[in-house]
């Protein structure tokens, strides 16, 4: 029951109180806990976790893991903690952490964390490492909108970090790398076209045959840049496994909840873009944009929606910014509350997708009440 006293809560806030932090900052503290609970029954994905973390340094055993989650649990031995504590420190950490960005880049966290904690958090509370890969993506993005020396140099570092909780990391790694070195010319163009190579690749790749065949080439890549063996061959498995219908069902969504951000406010792109330097708000179109040209690989693997999770996460966080500027920046403004209204249907509809509501429903369904504190006892 705290979980949604916790939402409502942010709701009125987001209203009332567009700016106030504080309430953001201590619910997010509060999700860090939540996603800290080690509960080996009820949450899919903690088993395997506390398998790895108990066995990390055994003689003969090798993580699937990337390497810097490895490295972390080094860490965690190293001062004699068990899986439950240094869970809790890690998801805490990286829960403060991510209040700490989400600051920089908008003003209205509490919109947000409604949003995150209806369509996204079970998810991160179970998928641990791909939170903490998406923290570190969004630290290098908050890192470019700051203005002081350096902020590009750590930005960087925490892009190349970022694939070291998860190889889906990489794919945000190359959207950083290029919003630092692109020209606002060349983003602007790109911004342009992506979208539209990418639906034409999606229909391409859906040609029978083709996705198995790139999904070992990109294994064969991934085994080339990681030195986790093991980690390149769970790619080669576990992200080759695609489904037609489910991959349609993603895409097309996915694209309509783009588009129709696109569509719900009207940006002056000549003031955008003014004498060759780039705006903020330029780059976060550009990583948003960059990331539609992932839609393809959910040809190759549903796996791949993880990547379009964070994408549509980070496509609030643009409508929250490009909101919050409307009535400040003359070359921003509002086409009106319909298309916003549909924007955020369709986030919660694709939750049907995500969170695989579709035919008889997902195991995953069942554990979500105990996620998040509304139940406890054995779900079986």
């Amino acid at each position: 029951m705290l979980y949604f006293i916790i939402i409502i809560i942010n709701a009125i806030f987001a209203v009332l109180f567009k700016k106030g932090k504080w309430i953001a900052g201590l619910s997010f503290l509060y999700l860090g806990a939540l996603s800290g609970q080690s509960d080996l029954i009820n949450n899919r994905d903690t088993m395997n976790y506390y398998f790895d973390y108990v066995h990390i340094g055994s003689v003969g055993y090798t993580s699937r893991f990337e390497w810097l989650y490895v490295e972390l649990e080094k860490i965690g031995h190293v001062f004699n903690l068990d899986y439950g504590t240094f869970r809790v420190i890690v998801m805490i950490a990286a829960y403060l952490l991510f209040f700490w960005m989400l600051s920089i880049l908008v003003d209205n966290v509490s919109l947000f964390y409604v949003v995150f904690s209806i369509f996204s958090f079970p998810l991160e509370a179970t998928q641990i490492r791909t939170f903490l890969m998406f923290v570190l993506v969004l630290t290098a993005i908050a890192l470019l909108k700051v203005n002081f020396k350096g902020s590009q140099l750590l930005a960087m570092v925490a892009a190349i970090l970022a694939p070291g909780f998860h190889s889906i990391g990489y794919f945000f790694t190359i959207a950083v790398f290029l919003t630092i070195f692109l020209t606002a010319k060349y983003e602007s163009l790109l911004i342009k076209w992506l979208p539209k190579v990418s639906i034409v690749g999606t229909i391409v790749i859906l040609i029978p045959g083709l996705s198995g065949r790139v999904g070992i080439l990109l294994s064969r890549v991934f085994g080339t840049i990681s030195s986790n063996q093991t980690a390149a061959e769970n790619v080669a498995v576990r992200f080759n496994d695609s489904s037609t219908l489910f991959t349609i069902a993603l895409a097309t969504v996915y694209f309509l909840i783009y588009f129709t951000l696109k569509k719900s406010f009207w940006v002056d792109s000549t003031k955008i873009v003014v004498n060759n330097t780039k705006s903020k708000l330029l780059n976060f179109d550009f990583i948003t944009a960059f990331l539609t040209f992932s839609v393809p690989f959910l040809g190759i693997s549903g796996q791949y929606q993880r990547i379009l999770r964070y994408g549509v996460l980070l496509m609030v966080l643009e409508w929250i910014a490009l909101f919050e500027k409307r009535k400040t920046i003359n070359y921003i403004r509002s086409k009106g509350e319909l298309p916003s209204i549909l924007f955020f249907l369709l986030i919660l509809s694709s939750m049907i997708l995500f969170y695989g509501l579709y035919g008889n429903g997902s195991p995953f369904i069942k554990t979500i009440p105990y996620i998040i504190n509304f139940n406890t006892g054995y779900s079986g």
